[in-house]
């Protein structure tokens, strides 16, 4: 691992580290960074953690931004999004760490109004999130429709209430929280979710909102989301692993909305996604709700549930 400071100047010590990831998006990168240069709170810095060697491109544009609070730290190897984050937390100055993913970008009063939540919170192991705005090539939203007032009962949150809508990207987090429970290394697809059912595990941890949306998410045609083309099988076995973690109605929601819908994506057989929902309502809950939900997600094609929700909404 190697640092790169753009500028030598010294700064008054920051309060609050961004931690920026990323993997050869140069373009998208900039508007990332630029976003999180221009907060209205100043006492911080940027860290973008460049993963793995040979990003020529990117190295260059982010040399070209002569701001003192910007560190880049390239990765000696690619270690994947979740060691990433964890490399950009352990090197944070701050002693409050937000998350920005290299394709989003913040609204300029976004840390200073997290902050502030945050300190209310009066707790060592502390996160704060905030509905963001989700821009595709066709429409623009505001999400989650329902933000969490509490850890406990957290699964059925993500999974029951349509929480899985949380985005990285308004994530704020204690640096102490962070080291405590770090993002699960060489974890793919799921990173967030678990990272959430484990912090909010911890009696100590303490979570607060804001209302507004206080980042963008742009979900447009930036590449291949690993998100979005990963295996079923690797779903179907980190909820197995981390059962412990879910609700009974959580775990069957899980099953049938994330595990099914992937498998119907990877052309698994129905044979498979049957032993899906038989997972569901034997080791989950017996409620008619993950079987009506497997019947939409096994039956029904992605473009006419995505019309459903649209004439529903």
């Amino acid at each position: 691992m190697r640092e790169m400071i753009s500028d030598p100047q010294k700064n008054d010590l920051p309060l609050v580290t961004a931690v920026i990831t990323t993997l050869n998006r140069p373009e998208l990168l900039c508007r990332a960074v630029q976003s999180a240069l221009r907060q209205t709170y100043s006492r911080m810095e940027v860290i973008v953690v460049v993963d793995g060697q040979g990003h020529r491109q990117t190295e260059e544009m982010l040399a070209t931004i002569a701001d003192g609070r910007l560190r880049v730290i390239v990765n000696e190897q690619n270690v994947g999004l979740a060691e990433a984050r964890n490399v950009g937390a352990r090197n944070a100055r701050g002693e409050w760490i937000a998350l920005l993913d290299d394709d989003d970008e913040w609204l300029p009063e976004k840390i200073e109004k997290q902050l502030a939540v945050a300190r209310k919170l009066n707790g060592e192991y502390v996160f704060v999130v905030s509905r963001y705005i989700e821009k595709t090539l066709e429409m623009e939203r505001t999400l989650p429709d329902a933000l969490p007032r509490s850890t406990q009962n957290f699964s059925d949150y993500l999974f029951c209430k349509r929480g899985i809508n949380l985005q990285s990207s308004t994530l704020f987090i204690s640096k102490a929280l962070l080291l405590k429970i770090p993002f699960t290394k060489g974890l793919k697809y799921v990173e967030d979710r678990d990272w959430l059912l484990r912090a909010t595990a911890d009696e100590q941890t303490k979570i607060g909102v804001v209302e507004e949306p206080l980042s963008v998410y742009n979900n447009l045609d930036v590449g291949v989301r690993e998100s979005v083309i990963g295996s079923w099988e690797t779903l179907y076995l980190w909820g197995m692993a981390n059962r412990k973690l879910f609700s009974p109605m959580a775990f069957s929601f899980f099953m049938v909305t994330h595990c099914v819908a992937r498998a119907r994506q990877n052309r698994a057989s129905f044979r498979i996604q049957l032993h899906l929902l038989m997972t569901a309502l034997l080791l989950g809950s017996l409620s008619p709700k993950p079987i009506l939900y497997f019947v939409g997600y096994s039956l029904i094609p992605e473009p006419r549930r995505r019309a459903i929700r649209k004439w529903i909404g």
